[in-house]
């Protein structure tokens, strides 16, 4: 771990004070002594679609298949916690970041490129049960492979987000040393499930999840952490497409607002990065405001910190994804409404044309480098 920033006298500064939630837990996480969680619910651009691209030119065409999670904004924004004396994890993974209701769900190669961390065995896919981070990684019945989640840091605990409905199926979770655990997805009821598999001393040693009885396995999140050793965790909950509308599906247990009602423990900071879009559909201002606070007052209640980002513009050359003068009225109304922290705005930011663009409006990895510093100055703040 590298030693970051210093004050006079050696000691390391105080960051995130002016939240309630978060400054609190970021000196425990400083401190090794209890988790502090960042969670960014979002679109493709929060998720880092376009981020393969170090230089852009503004007409990118695929911009799944260049998408890296690795230059996500969150994801660059961890490196800026981790400098400045703050050990940082940014590994857990939420859905496969594409599909919305009714939409297409990316191919297992597109997010295998896109987070090197997974690999699909036979039978493994994505499915169209969305929530948050998108559609779920499904195990259908008889699924004979092995699906593979790599942590980036040693980790003694991960917690499986799953699915239980009437003929679910059971799944092993090992790793080299042998059997750590099960996750049971059955039950009489439609419901979401969280199951801890543990392990005897952290290590980056693979989790190896197959199926060993047969039936529907929905894995909606995998969140590893270190038990003896907590530290700052970066959840990228980025939903490619996804409009406030789509965050705010309450029909059954495993859509989205019930499941970010559901996860615990709950994070200490949400940020919310949505409208793009909803500009491109032609979404209302007062439509897009009425949803979106929606979406806040369901993060507000959980007790958290909540703030709001303000997507960059468009490219010059194509503006339908440009969020509009009322969208950002609406924002501030929101904020000013629900008594939140000061948002973070990626609207005012000096893009480079082209190099910051990957299209007309996913950014390059130097794009979302400047959202990193953008909102990593407004959480230390």
């Amino acid at each position: 771990m590298r030693s970051g920033r210093r004050q006079q006298g050696g000691a390391l500064p105080v960051l995130g004070g002016s939240f309630t939630k978060l400054g609190p837990a970021l000196a425990q996480a400083r401190a090794r002594t209890g988790r502090a969680i960042i969670a960014h619910v979002g679109d493709s651009v929060t998720a880092g679609w376009g981020a393969a691209n170090l230089v852009g030119t503004g007409v990118g065409v695929n911009y799944m298949t260049d998408a890296r999670r690795v230059n996500a904004w969150p994801q660059q924004m961890a490196a800026l916690w981790q400098a400045a004396g703050y050990p940082c994890r940014a590994d857990a993974l939420w859905g496969v970041h594409s599909g919305q209701a009714g939409g297409t769900a990316g191919s297992v190669s597109d997010y295998q490129t896109y987070n090197p961390n997974v690999s699909f065995g036979t039978g493994w896919t994505t499915s169209t049960v969305f929530g948050p981070g998108g559609y779920y990684i499904y195990a259908p019945p008889g699924t004979t492979g092995t699906f593979t989640f790599t942590p980036e840091v040693a980790c003694d605990r991960l917690d499986v987000y799953h699915t239980k409905i009437v003929g679910g199926g059971k799944l092993n979770v090992s790793d080299s040393g042998g059997l750590l655990g099960n996750v049971d997805c059955s039950n009489t009821v439609q419901a979401v499930s969280k199951t801890t598999i543990s392990r005897g001393a952290a290590s980056t040693l693979p989790f190896l999840i197959t199926q060993n009885v047969s039936g529907d396995c929905f894995i909606m999140g995998l969140v590893p952490y270190n038990s003896g050793a907590p530290c700052l965790e970066i959840w990228n909950m980025g939903w490619g497409g996804s409009k406030a509308s789509d965050w705010n599906v309450a029909a059954n247990p495993y859509d989205p607002t019930p499941c970010l009602q559901f996860i615990t423990p709950v994070p200490h900071l949400y940020t919310v990065e949505l409208g793009a879009n909803e500009a491109n559909a032609g979404v209302a201002a007062a439509t897009f405001q009425t949803n979106l606070n929606t979406l806040v007052g369901t993060l507000k209640a959980l007790g958290n910190d909540v703030l709001l980002a303000k997507c960059h513009p468009a490219f010059p050359t194509s503006n339908s994804y440009n969020i509009p003068a009322g969208y950002l009225t609406a924002i501030d109304a929101v904020t000013t409404g629900q008594s939140i922290h000061a948002g973070v705005n990626f609207n005012t930011l000096p893009f480079v044309t082209p190099n910051d663009y990957y299209d007309n409006i996913h950014a390059t990895k130097s794009g979302y480098a400047r959202e990193a510093s953008a909102a990593f100055a407004v959480m230390s703040a």
